[in-house]
């Protein structure tokens, strides 16, 4: 892209000029330099040395409201998403590993980011967990 718009700026001049990019693939910092042929009709009037900057991406998690019917084991949100999240359960204020007993948890996904990615939190959304029914039935001794 940098070479095509060089070519683009300069009518042509410029195929004789290749830009290199030294450093890897990861958002960060990187120097660029270029190499430059020798031209018979031109002489080389500046030359300047620069920074190739690649920013980190954002991706935000997204969660879907859910609701489970009480059963007395542990309830767990996921989400599609590339990379490994953390989950926030918390219920009347209390922060907590998973949801378990009835009630209306608030519920938040969270990237801790990497290397091309910041660090993200999705917005927080209410899961509950609602009473089962329990049906008796009485009878006679026999």
């Amino acid at each position: 892209i940098l070479k095509d718009r060089l070519e683009r700026e300069n009518k042509g001049i410029c195929e004789m000029i290749d830009l290199f990019r030294n450093g890897g693939e990861n958002a960060g910092e990187y120097y660029m330099s270029c190499y430059i042929n020798t031209l018979d009709n031109y002489y080389i009037g500046s030359l300047k040395a620069g920074i190739y900057t690649i920013h980190k991406a954002d991706l935000i998690p997204i969660l879907e409201v859910k609701s489970f019917t009480y059963n007395g084991e542990n309830h767990y949100l996921d989400c599609d998403f590339p990379f490994e999240l953390r989950y926030e359960y918390s219920l009347n204020g209390n922060i907590l590993d998973c949801m378990k007993d009835v009630g209306t948890y608030r519920v938040v996904a969270i990237f801790d980011g990497n290397d091309n990615y910041n660090p993200a939190t999705s917005a927080p959304i209410r899961a509950t967990i609602k009473k089962r029914q329990v049906d008796f039935i009485l009878a006679e001794n026999q």
